[in-house]
């Protein structure tokens, strides 16, 4: 079914797995960014050269009161490395949860929860290690100086042009200790910018994980379009089941398009829920790991509603045929039409004896009986025009039905081998052709006129059969069989009369509950009729060319 197919299609494309996706895009995925967010643009290349800058300067401010003995300021020290320690805890923390956890669908609310986890603790750290300087600095001498780019400057000068002119960072001079550490308190040095505004660059990666974990590319509009399309050209085509299964068919609609709205509002709601949140969090500092769990919640429903959508669409198709009832008949008409077109190109351009047409014979003879047989076999095994139904009646219109389509094609089986006769081949093919029509006719909801259409047929064959061949001097030179093969083509043109009719106002003018009586009586006359039919070009042709051959046989042996 072509519509269930492209509703697939588009719903294959709507993609609400973030976490697989998470950890499937790009190169690694958006884990492995986020662990080389943290580690490089934070730990490496902005904290880790903050506090060794600061544990160095520690250590040589350290080393000079360990030369004077001096037991206050090493204490002081000393404090104030444990909060530098308790600052570089932090972002090892973070780096470690990054580095120790696996795709098990929990870490990125373990990484959102030690994100709130340091935004809270950092600041209290960053104080304490600040107040642990401020008692630090009363015990640095004035003429101790830190080497930054071996280049020996004024220090008055260097902290003026750095106050005045740089602002944001500190290159290639030697500054006094203690201009250093004041500095921190007015947030100068550039590993002073980096220990300050650790909370800002923690905030906006957590920002980047965040919209890129639920960045929504689905384009609801587009898909709401495609699936109305669909669902509409659906419920047209369920208007020309037959009546018994329509109302189940309307109902699974239903369920379907219930199921598509909901889906559609949730997808609605999460990304408007998206954008507030993620604003709420940037502007209002809302918890990470909250706003995370919140969206996360709203996505499981999203993905609730999406397989809920897909099996409700596993039941249309499974309910529904894989083609409408007079879908296989116009194909068998076309194709019965290809046939006709041609053996009439191989009848003029062949000679009469010509191994090409008895080759061709034989194959469409072969084809049309092999053909037939094993398509009954399809729909008595559930194929075809199937609902699935357990009912009694339904399992024994299937088999009449199928032994209905049978009985024709089983006298032509008299005739098996090589077929000489290109009439006889094409009159095999007419009857199959009818054969399996008629039995689609059954299982559909026609209109009395179409009804009509198709009796008239019949009437014509049947007219055909006795039909004299010696009263038509045109086709009386193809004897019977050309006359029923005549009736036949006439035959297989209106069912496909019939057919278009179907499709453009039988669902207009529905026969009702009497109809489908009426229908099964055109039916046993359709098998009548084309059995009849092919009892009569098939004797036409044994008489024709098997009984001469027997003869000529005999009198050989003889």
């Amino acid at each position: 079914m072509e519509q269930i197919s492209r509703i697939k299609i588009a719903l294959g494309e709507v993609d609400l797995n973030y976490f697989k996706r998470a950890f499937t895009d790009g190169k690694g995925g958006l884990w492995d960014s986020t662990g080389s967010l943290i580690t490089d643009t934070i730990r490496n290349q902005r904290m880790r050269p903050a506090i060794a800058f600061y544990r160095n300067l520690l250590d040589d401010i350290l080393k000079d009161l360990e030369e004077k003995g001096h037991s206050e300021g090493i204490t002081a020290v000393n404090a104030a490395k444990d909060a530098l320690r308790a600052l570089d805890d932090v972002a090892n923390r973070l780096y470690i949860i990054l580095k120790a956890t696996g795709p098990d669908g929990t870490e990125f609310l373990y990484y959102f929860r030690e994100i709130d986890r340091s935004l809270k603790d950092y600041p209290e750290l960053l104080k304490t290690f600040r107040d642990a300087l401020e008692k630090v600095l009363p015990h640095v001498r004035e003429d101790l100086e830190v080497e930054v780019n071996k280049m020996k400057v004024p220090l008055r000068l260097v902290i003026r042009e750095l106050l005045e002119g740089l602002k944001d960072e500190v290159s290639g001079t030697k500054i006094p200790l203690e201009f250093v550490t004041t500095d921190l308190l007015d947030y100068r040095v550039e590993a002073n910018w980096s220990l300050c505004n650790f909370p800002q660059d923690l905030n906006e990666s957590a920002l980047h994980v965040l919209r890129r974990y639920f960045w929504h590319d689905i384009d609801e509009a587009s898909l709401s379009e495609t699936m109305k399309n669909e669902l509409d050209c659906l419920e047209k085509m369920i208007t020309k089941v037959p009546e018994p299964h329509r109302a189940q068919l309307y109902e699974i609609l239903r369920d379907v398009r219930t199921a598509f709205n909901s889906l559609a509002q949730k997808l609605k709601a999460l990304r408007t829920s998206c954008a507030r949140v993620i604003d709420d969090v940037e502007r209002n500092r809302k918890s990470f790991s909250a706003a995370f769990s919140e969206l996360n919640r709203m996505l499981s429903k999203a993905e609730k509603g999406l397989s809920d959508l897909k099996e409700r669409i596993s039941d249309l198709e499974r309910v529904l045929p894989s083609s409408p009832p007079m879908k296989l008949c116009e194909l068998l008409c076309f194709m019965f039409i290809a046939i006709l077109a041609i053996h009439a190109f191989l009848h003029l351009a062949e000679d009469k004896d010509s191994r090409v047409k008895t080759r061709w014979n034989t194959a469409l003879y072969s084809l049309a009986v092999a053909g037939t047989i094993m398509h009954q076999m399809w729909v008595l095994w559930g194929g075809g025009w199937n609902w699935h139904e357990d009912g009694t009646s339904d399992v024994l219109r299937n088999v009449w039905s199928v032994l209905g389509c049978l009985a024709p094609v089983a006298v032509e089986l008299l005739n098996a081998g090589s077929i000489e006769s290109g009439v006889y081949s094409l009159t095999v093919a007419g009857v199959s052709v009818a054969s399996m029509c008629g039995q689609r006719l059954i299982q559909c909801e026609i209109s009395w006129k179409q009804m009509c259409v198709f009796c008239a047929g019949n009437v014509l064959l049947a007219v055909a059969c006795f039909s004299e061949p010696s009263k038509h001097p045109l086709l009386g030179t193809y004897g019977r069989c050309g006359m029923v093969c005549i009736g036949l083509i006439v035959l297989i043109a209106l069912l496909l009369l019939v057919s278009y009719m179907y499709e453009t106002d039988g669902e207009k003018a529905s026969a009702g509950g009497s109809g489908a009586v009426v229908m099964n009586c055109l039916f046993v006359m359709s098998v009548a009729v084309t059995t009849f039919a092919s009892w009569v070009s098939s004797r036409d042709y044994f008489m024709t060319y098997r009984r001469g051959t027997d003869d000529m046989t005999g009198t050989a042996a003889s």
